[in-house]
């Protein structure tokens, strides 16, 4: 595997918007990150406390969303962040493996739910820079795979490329089955790809028969039309402006699933971007962010799963 150059942003960028769990006002910027240094968070006011975009940091992690989180000297206080998954997949897509994010809030702002802010910004102003150091890739060896069961069956899995994929590249398959709800669908990507194949855009998701239940429990306050695709029941989208991308009337139902598919393929690249930048291929039945986080305890479990080139 021939060696990649790292990159990061040449100058800062700034970007403000709701998070969309907490419904905050909340501001980042993302500044040039030192070769070796990966994806870093840091607390506004608080730069002595830096958190690694690492899966061993990750504290809460649900159906809907991964929180970072890191003990402060003091044991009485701790610094998290909230909602870091499309961020970190517009770092993967784009090919940047070092930044520091500054974050004023608690959350990530949920810009329009994808993204396609955050990646725009780092490709249409050139801000990517080589450095001097190679890139350390992690390699899947060996097949790893989790389960979970909640009513409904959800699996991932991590195997190693054949010799005939693309070399070095990430392979993400997605399939959806959500009963009556929405027809079955299936989504597959190379990380390469995230952008040509415009993964980047998939908007974040709901059914408005769970939205009363999500905000009781302090979840989706800032979740909107403005940043998320509302579902009937009957798989009919709420949004005036419909998907992005219209086809043909006759795709529609496939058109409302495979944006769908292609969200959880946006949300699975920002998970795996927790355990580095891997080598390999990626398959789930209903993904969600806590079974992509079992996924990569499992291959880090053990030193047969994986290497470092």
């Amino acid at each position: 595997m021939a060696p990649i150059s790292q990159s990061t942003v040449r100058s800062e960028l700034s970007f403000s918007g709701v998070g969309l769990h907490t419904g905050e006002s909340v501001d980042i910027k993302v500044l040039p990150g030192e070769p070796g240094s990966g994806i870093v968070f840091i607390q506004d006011g608080n730069e002595q406390v830096q958190i690694p975009a690492s899966w061993e940091l990750v504290k809460g992690s649900s159906y809907l969303g991964v929180t970072l989180e890191k003990q402060d000297e003091d044991p009485a206080r701790t610094w998290r962040v909230r909602t870091v998954e499309h961020l970190l997949a517009a770092f993967s897509g784009a090919g940047i493996d070092n930044a520091i994010v500054v974050v004023r809030g608690s959350e990530i702002p949920g810009m329009d739910g994808s993204s396609k802010c955050f990646t725009e910004a780092f490709q249409s102003r050139r801000t990517l820079v080589e450095s001097k150091s190679s890139l350390r890739k992690v390699k899947v060896l060996k097949e790893v795979a989790v389960s979970q069961e909640d009513g409904n069956s959800r699996w991932a899995k991590l195997s190693p490329l054949e010799d005939a994929d693309t070399d070095g590249d990430l392979n993400i398959s997605v399939h959806l089955d959500f009963g009556t709800r929405m027809q079955p669908q299936s989504f597959s990507y190379w990380r390469s790809e995230f952008i040509t194949r415009k993964v980047l855009e998939a908007r974040t998701f709901g059914f408005m028969s769970d939205l009363e239940g999500l905000r009781a429990n302090n979840l989706a306050r800032g979740s909107s039309l403005d940043n998320t695709i509302a579902f009937n029941d009957n798989g009919s989208v709420i949004n005036k402006e419909g998907l992005r991308f219209p086809k043909e009337p006759s795709m529609h139902k496939a058109r409302i699933s495979s944006r769908k598919a292609s969200n959880q393929g946006l949300d699975a690249l920002g998970d795996l971007r927790l355990g580095g930048v891997l080598s390999g291929r990626y398959e789930s039945l209903r993904p969600g962010h806590s079974l992509n986080i079992m996924l990569l305890k499992k291959l880090y479990s053990s030193a047969k799963n994986f290497r470092f080139v």
